[in-house]
């Protein structure tokens, strides 16, 4: 269920630009435990205006997790990343993970899409 509603996913948010989805290797399945996007520059709003915007319609959302490098418990620890990692920070700063139940129903996939479509497209018109 959760690599349908992850197709689903896909199929319905690859036409929004700026949205970063997840992809798939031919030798590697993804079980989808999340579906995660990421709101690149292009995406109209940032990723905590989108999470504030899905909630405002009742959807739920989360950030994607700080990188391990900036965690407080790993720091308290004495870590400190031998390099800048921008990827791993970019990342925690503008991924989110979408509803990922493998009880949603197709019009909850609708429903969710449709929302960060109107979202994007809301904000491309002014």
């Amino acid at each position: 269920m959760r690599r349908r509603n992850a197709a689903l996913y896909s199929q319905r948010l690859s036409r929004i630009p700026g949205l970063r989805l997840p992809v798939e290797r031919p030798s590697v399945k993804n079980s989808y435990w999340m579906y995660g996007i990421v709101c690149e520059k292009q995406f109209p709003v940032s990723r905590d205006q989108l999470i504030d915007k899905l909630l405002e319609r009742g959807i739920e959302s989360r950030k994607f997790f700080k990188p391990m490098h900036l965690q407080k418990s790993i720091r308290d620890y004495g870590f400190r990343a031998p390099s800048p990692m921008p990827v791993s920070e970019h990342l925690g700063d503008a991924g989110l993970y979408l509803p990922s139940s493998s009880s949603l129903a197709v019009e909850d996939i609708d429903r969710i899409c449709d929302a960060i479509s109107e979202i994007a497209s809301v904000r491309n018109a002014h």
